[in-house]
């Protein structure tokens, strides 16, 4: 029996032409066509042939129209894209459908937020996205220039539009509309300050819009009135306020500051202290921008005025107290003080002793000058002179006060008359303590008397010279331990007399 069946199925697919089959065919490969297409236009799908296949099934989304058995279908698109499905057949039956989602191109315009804003304000519009879509969105019929993306941005009112465009399909949107609500007018904002805390603080405000609402913002203040007041104002009252009015849902803002002042605050006196007598000394209080005025008071014999947080005064010679008081429009403040010591200024004298100038007190330092002003080095408590004309030292003591000494004139000239008609000179000048003399002088006995005197006017050296005629010539050399200063050499004959200052370094 199993003999003759076989043979019968032998017999019957050799009678058919047709090898038989073994199993269904497997699922075809990727469906391949153009996405998206335009509603009604005709488009052509297909797949390549599958192994042991004798036929193909298409399904088509509602609204598609076309038929075929073969790798490949032409459709006419329906109003509505879908899933399309392809599965291979053979005698022992059909594979698994491969799918395939055919878009139809239909643009449409959603917003990311409210379509209607004030104005200022925008909305981001999105266009449903595709694969290789070329898009150019219109406001009211007119392509908007650059705007060719999936989204846009808008800030005006309108009807928007997208065109979507792909495959020679171009499909416009419907239209979405955005609406624009004017701001009212920008508000005008007020207030009745500076005032002084515990008074009454007033606001105002107005806005050319009618029918807004009102509402205020602000340190210590919270109102939905037009124009709210504090009864009892404080300093934390101070600062900036913010009047927004609002129509709808639409609003515009203004601000306005509030200044408060209160009785103006004074706390210490700063400046020097101790200070010398007669000297200038500046003092000062924190200044308080409130305040219109202070009002100084200074120790008797002081002299100074100012009407700011700020005084230079000259000291007298006693102290004392400073006081100040400020003022303004709220009050007078607390009145401060500052007692004040004055040290007496130093009283230096100077003195001759030998050839040095020296004072007769001892100074914390010491500068001394002569006719050409201060003298480099000459910083001790003595100093010797090198040369004729007034001498004086500025003294600084223990408690820095400044003062300048007596002026000492130095004039060699005094220690004795000079004759008419001289003609002697010395050389060098300064010198070491040797120095030569040249002239003509007057002596009928032939001798010249030679002296040098110190400042002290005492004698320090003496001798005699011989004179040719009318002519001296002589070298003149003085005790090594004799100290450097300014010396007078005398020349004197029974006739004659001459006086010549000189330096000894």
């Amino acid at each position: 029996m199993k003999t003759l069946f076989t043979t019968l199925i032998i017999l019957c697919s050799a009678a058919t032409g047709r090898a038989q089959c073994t199993a269904p065919p497997p699922q075809p490969g990727s469906i391949v066509g153009i996405d998206p297409v335009c509603a009604g236009s005709t488009q052509v799908y297909y797949i390549f042939p599958v192994a042991g296949a004798t036929s193909y099934t298409w399904t088509l989304p509602n609204g598609w129209t076309g038929t075929s058995n073969t790798t490949s279908i032409t459709v006419v698109a329906g109003s509505a894209g879908g899933w399309m499905y392809v599965t291979a057949n053979n005698d022992c039956g059909s594979s698994a459908p491969q799918g395939y989602l055919a878009a139809v191109l239909d643009p449409h315009i959603t917003a990311s937020g409210p379509a209607a804003f004030c104005d200022g304000g925008s909305v981001l519009l999105n266009s449903n996205a595709g694969n290789g879509l070329v898009y150019q969105w219109y406001r009211d019929g007119v392509a908007i220039s650059g705007a060719g993306s999936t989204t846009y941005t808008a800030t005006m009112p309108g009807e928007y539009t997208v065109q979507a465009s792909t495959n020679n399909c171009f499909i416009v949107s419907d239209p979405f509309t955005v609406t624009v609500n004017p701001n009212p007018d920008i508000p005008v904002a007020g207030n009745s300050s500076p005032v002084c805390v515990g008074a009454i603080l007033d606001f105002s405000g107005a806005c050319a819009t009618p029918g807004v609402s009102y509402s205020w913002n602000g340190p210590n203040n919270f109102s939905n009135t037009q124009n709210p007041q504090i009864l009892f104002s404080q300093a934390a009252d101070a600062g900036v306020y913010t009047l927004t009015v609002t129509d709808g849902n639409c609003s515009a803002s203004a601000t306005t500051t509030v200044v408060m002042e209160d009785v103006p605050g004074v706390t210490s006196i700063s400046g020097t202290n101790p200070v010398c007598e007669n000297s200038a000394s500046g003092y000062s209080v924190p200044n308080d921008p409130s305040a219109l005025q202070y009002n100084w008071t200074m120790p008797g014999g002081w002299n100074g005025t100012s009407t700011t947080n700020s005084i230079v005064a000259t000291v007298g010679t006693a102290g004392g107290t400073i006081s100040v008081y400020a003022v303004n429009n709220c009050g007078i403040s607390d009145t401060v003080y500052l007692d004040v010591t004055v040290n007496p200024r130093p009283q230096p004298v100077i003195v001759i002793s030998g050839n040095d100038l020296i004072t007769t007190q001892v100074y914390a330092s010491y500068q001394w000058y002569n006719t050409s002003g201060p003298i480099a080095g000459a910083t001790n408590q003595s100093y010797t002179p090198m040369q004729m004309g007034h001498h004086f030292v500025v003294v600084t003591d223990s408690n820095g006060c400044v003062n300048q000494s007596n002026s000492f004139n130095i004039d060699g000239l005094s220690v004795s008359s000079r004759s008419t008609g001289a003609a002697v000179i010395l050389y060098p000048s300064p010198n070491s303590g040797s120095f030569r003399i040249e002239g003509r002088v007057e002596a009928s006995d032939g001798n010249v008397s030679v002296s040098v005197i110190d400042l002290a006017g005492r004698v320090v050296h003496t001798e005699r010279l011989s004179v040719a005629g009318t002519v001296i010539s002589a070298e003149v050399n003085l005790s090594p331990t004799l100290p450097e200063g300014l010396y007078t050499l005398k020349l004197h004959s029974d006739t004659w007399n001459s006086v010549i200052p000189f330096v000894k370094k």
